[in-house]
């Protein structure tokens, strides 16, 4: 059983990651594991990699034995387990300044450093042991804690670390998302326009039947990504301020492909087992995002129309804007009508507006 683990976050005050590519100067002094000691840390899960592990091997050899007396005292340092990232491992000689009851290394299948991982031997316990272990139960808690992005990993393990050293914390990513966003609407127009897109912004396509059926001719042969395979289709255009804008399409089938994606994109059973020639959908590419430094940017995309009246036909187009590229579908299109709406200070559109704008004939253009 391997304790290598990925961007892992603990749930419990009682646990630190100590991950040397999270410290500035990449080794744990008798100083810091008095304070993580003293901070209330219980179990401590440690991951080095050859070049800091061994760079953490030379600096504890470099000390004498006096370095370590701040590790006595009335209450000396000593933890009540570590895990050792069996892929990353550490010294052996890293438990003289991490003392603890139970070192727990996994089993070796494959190790960066053969010299790290062999010095444990003898020493530390496998979390494969019978479930009446404590390795076992400390390994399952530490397995079970959730796995984030990296970015959230590396904020959680330096922030931590900051507070134990008494230096100032950071924002996470995602406050300083929330400011960066707040940040680009106040220096747009349409700002608070954007602000509305977020609320109903889905980043998910959506796919219905259509009622009507459309020519053949009007068609052409696509590949589609979320169907897994070529199928036909028709693009879905708007009209506004003397120019055509592509937003979704309409697709229909071209024989039938036995595969997850395009029975879930048609909605077809098992096997395709009802397939239709002649079924037609909406499809709706939700592939715009609401922030400046996307790809595909709303900014961007409404980049030409600050000038523009606001008007009901401009309303038409944010609202049309929000189906094809952002995903305002599900239930939510009667209420983000709405929002908007009050927001224009004009009428909200009419369920038969509504409805024409979520689901165009689209006979005029190609």
């Amino acid at each position: 059983m391997s304790t290598h683990f990925s961007k892992k976050i603990p749930s419990s005050d009682e646990w630190i990651i100590l991950d040397t590519h999270d410290f500035n100067s990449q080794t744990i002094t008798p100083e810091l594991s008095k304070k993580i000691f003293n901070a209330g840390y219980k179990y401590i899960y440690i991951t080095l990699g050859v070049k800091y592990g061994e760079q953490q091997h030379k600096y504890q050899q470099s000390l004498d034995n006096k370095d370590f007396d701040i590790l006595k005292g009335d209450t000396p340092v000593l933890f009540q387990a570590i895990i050792i990232d069996s892929l990353n491992c550490c010294h052996k000689n890293i438990s003289d300044i991490l003392p603890s009851k139970l070192y727990i290394l996994g089993k070796k299948s494959f190790t960066i450093s053969q010299t790290l991982y062999n010095s444990w031997d003898g020493i530390a316990v496998t979390p494969d042991q019978n479930k009446t272990h404590p390795a076992y139960n400390i390994y399952q808690t530490f397995s079970r804690f959730p796995e984030k992005m990296y970015d959230m990993y590396h904020w959680n393990n330096t922030n931590k670390l900051n507070i134990l050293l008494g230096k100032s914390t950071e924002l996470s990513p995602i406050e300083k998302k929330k400011i960066c966003i707040e940040n680009e609407r106040r220096t747009s127009i349409f700002g608070d326009i954007i602000a509305i897109f977020q609320k109903y912004y889905k980043n998910n396509w959506v796919c219905i039947t259509t009622k009507t059926k459309i020519d053949d001719k009007l068609f052409q042969k696509k590949y589609n990504r979320f169907a897994s395979s070529y199928i036909m289709e028709r693009p879905i255009t708007y009209y506004f301020n003397n120019k055509v804008y592509f937003g979704g399409s309409i697709v229909k089938p071209i024989e039938p492909v036995k595969k997850h994606e395009f029975e879930y994109f048609f909605g077809f059973s098992n096997l395709c087992r009802d397939f239709n020639v002649n079924k037609t959908r909406y499809f709706y590419n939700t592939n715009i995002g609401i922030t400046r430094k996307c790809h595909n940017s709303i900014y961007d995309y409404l980049n030409g129309l600050e000038d523009i009246l606001w008007d009901r036909e401009f309303y038409k187009f944010l609202f049309w804007v929000g189906v094809n590229h952002l995903g305002v579908m599900l239930d939510n299109e009667f209420k983000f009508s709405e929002e908007l709406a009050k927001f224009l200070d004009l009428k909200p559109l009419t369920e038969n507006e509504i409805y024409n704008l979520c689901y165009p004939n689209c006979l005029t253009y190609i």
